[in-house]
């Protein structure tokens, strides 16, 4: 995820791993089944973190018009689906970024090269909104 970053806004490839600074302009980093163990990577998945996770989405979308979506992964796809479902469609305005995940296993199979970083700021920057310090 670092690497990226430094690639696409041309910033120095190490920073702190405390993302609390990203936290505090509001961004949300969750993943789909919220924990795992180390070296297990999906050891959680299917044991209703799922459906936690959606409730929350969707509990943000009621408060929140619109949303930029970075979707990384199958995983992430599925969510946010179920959260369109859940909300009967009704998103016109998100933006969604669609990358294969950030992990070792799928980096070099499309994250590399997204760009993620400066497209949200992009569209944050089109709704009149301040980038993202990343």
């Amino acid at each position: 995820m670092f690497k990226e970053r430094s690639e696409d806004l041309g910033l120095p490839a190490d920073r702190p791993a405390d993302l609390s600074d990203w936290a505090g302009q509001g961004v949300l980093l969750l993943n789909s089944a919220l924990t795992t163990e180390a070296g297990a990577a999906g050891k959680h998945q299917n044991l209703g973190w799922e459906s936690a996770v959606v409730h929350a989405l969707a509990s943000l979308c009621a408060v929140q018009p619109r949303l930029v979506w970075v979707l990384w992964g199958n995983s992430a796809e599925r969510v946010h689906r179920a959260v369109l479902v859940r909300l009967e469609g009704n998103r016109a305005e998100d933006v969604c970024l669609r990358s294969p995940h950030p992990s070792p296993l799928s980096a070099y199979r499309g994250f590399f090269g997204s760009r993620p970083f400066s497209q949200v700021n992009a569209a944050l920057q089109s709704w009149g909104g301040a980038p993202i310090q990343w």
